[in-house]
């Protein structure tokens, strides 16, 4: 195994197992299955936020897109290779605390996969007040708990379901930049354009199964 399938295959452990709390939760918001099939594909992040007068968040994840609503050969979803992103953000405003964050947004338009992705010319700065920044990384969250936001920001349109962990309390105007982690993507498609691995065409990973299995368990939950 390649360093670069050990990545993949962490994350994918890992944004599996974020998929079956959020579909698990004793919370009043749960991940549900309406939800996941109206999507057009889903971002995964997880991120760090200190804040102390000045509000510094950075974290990274990876984004898929759903290629077919019913694969011919399983009857189940397919969805895409991922395409790896980072966000970083900077807030000023009356904040104070340090919370980590991990969120899975589905993301319910085409435009808002190619956001994640770098493909679509909004991607850059995004301006906004506490959570409806669009990239999923809630404030004013205290303890663990779970939320969901919808966001709307630069054509980008959402459900944000988010755990978060630790003490915040942000009121915060924020501005955050979302890029493609071209570097790694490079490392993974060479040539391949990231829109053609949203597509379904390029290097597929069975390292990514734990995240389509579960997904796939939460869809078919009526």
């Amino acid at each position: 195994m390649t360093a670069e399938t050990a990545k993949i295959k962490e994350e994918a452990q890992w944004a599996a197992g974020l998929v079956e709390k959020l579909a698990n939760t004793d919370g009043d918001v749960k991940l549900n299955g309406p939800s996941l099939a109206g999507c057009k594909g889903v971002a995964f992040l997880k991120a760090a936020k200190a804040s102390l007068g000045v509000t510094v968040a950075r974290g990274n994840g990876f984004v898929i897109r759903k290629i077919a609503q019913q694969d011919d050969a399983t009857g189940r979803v397919r969805w895409s290779a991922p395409v790896f992103f980072e966000v970083s953000q900077l807030g000023v405003g009356v904040s104070l605390g340090f919370q980590s964050v991990t969120s899975c947004q589905l993301l319910l338009t085409d435009q808002g996969v190619s956001r994640f992705a770098g493909i679509e010319s909004t991607m850059g700065v995004q301006m906004g007040v506490v959570n409806n920044d669009g990239t999923g990384i809630p404030a004013g969250t205290v303890g663990v708990t779970t939320s969901v936001d919808t966001t709307i920001s630069a054509g980008t349109v959402g459900l944000c379901y988010s755990l978060a962990e630790g003490l915040l309390v942000d009121f915060s105007f924020n501005g955050t930049d979302t890029r493609p982690d071209t570097e790694f993507n490079d490392m993974l498609y060479g040539s391949t354009h990231v829109a053609d691995v949203l597509a379904g065409m390029g290097p597929t990973f069975p390292e990514m199964q734990p995240v389509y299995d579960a997904l796939s368990a939460v869809m078919a939950k009526k």
